[in-house]
C-alpha cells in the first residue's frame, strides 16, 4: 500500500493452467501501479480502481505447430487439465460482464508483445515488438477504446499503431493496426 489509496504489486505472472513449462507462460507485469476507490469497495457502485500503470510488462501470444487454431492465450479460459474444446469462464453465450467495472484509465509503458508457436511444453519465439499505449472507457459501457504505438524504431521508420475497441460483454477485439511493413 502507498497511502490510503495506491496499491503496487510487482513480479506479476499469468499462465495458462493446463500448458505446461515455458508454453504456460502467458504474460508477465514487473509493475502494477493503481489507484483503489475506497468508496466503491466498501460500499459498492462504480469502479474500485480509478487508473491503473502497468509498466513493464510481456504478453507472449503463441500458436500449437500441430494446430494453428490453437492459441496459447484461449487456454486461459478453459478449465484447468481441461481438453481442447474446454469451458469458457466470464460472460457466457448471453454476452452478460460478470467481475468488476472497468477503471477510468489504464496506461501501458514498455509492454513487449512476442509472438510465436509452442509444441508441448516448449516455446519458439518468432518476434516481438515493443509498446507504449492506453485504454479509456468509451462511452458505451463495457468498451474499452485502445490505443498502442511502437517504441523503440528508428524515427523514419514509423512504427506500428493499433487503435481499436475491446468489448468486454463480447470478449471480443476490433482494431485497426497501422505501419506493418511485409517487406
Amino acid at each position: 500500500w502507498g497511502g490510503w489509496s495506491d496499491v503496487t504489486l510487482e513480479g506479476i505472472t499469468i499462465r495458462a493452467g493446463d500448458l505446461t513449462g515455458p508454453a504456460g507462460g502467458i504474460a508477465t507485469v514487473d509493475r502494477l501501479e493503481a489507484s483503489v476507490q475506497l468508496g466503491s469497495v466498501l460500499l459498492g457502485g462504480g469502479s474500485p480502481l480509478s487508473s491503473v500503470l502497468v509498466d513493464g510488462a510481456m504478453l507472449r501470444v503463441t500458436t500449437n505447430v500441430d494446430d494453428p487454431a490453437d492459441v496459447n492465450i484461449g487456454h486461459l479460459f478453459r478449465e484447468a487439465g481441461g481438453g481442447s474444446s474446454g469451458s469458457a469462464r466470464g460472460s457466457g453465450a448471453s454476452g452478460k460482464a460478470g467481475g468488476v467495472e472497468l477503471p477510468d484509465r489504464i496506461d501501458l509503458r514498455n509492454f513487449t508483445l512476442e509472438v510465436g508457436e509452442f509444441e508441448g511444453a516448449g516455446v519458439r519465439i518468432t518476434g516481438e515488438r515493443r509498446f507504449d499505449g492506453r485504454a479509456l472507457p468509451s462511452a458505451s459501457g463495457g468498451i474499452y477504446e485502445v490505443a498502442l504505438e511502437e517504441i523503440g524504431v528508428a524515427p523514419d521508420a514509423g512504427g506500428i499503431e493499433l487503435v481499436g475497441e475491446f468489448n468486454r460483454r463480447a470478449m471480443a477485439f476490433d482494431a485497426t493496426v497501422t505501419g506493418i511493413d511485409l517487406a
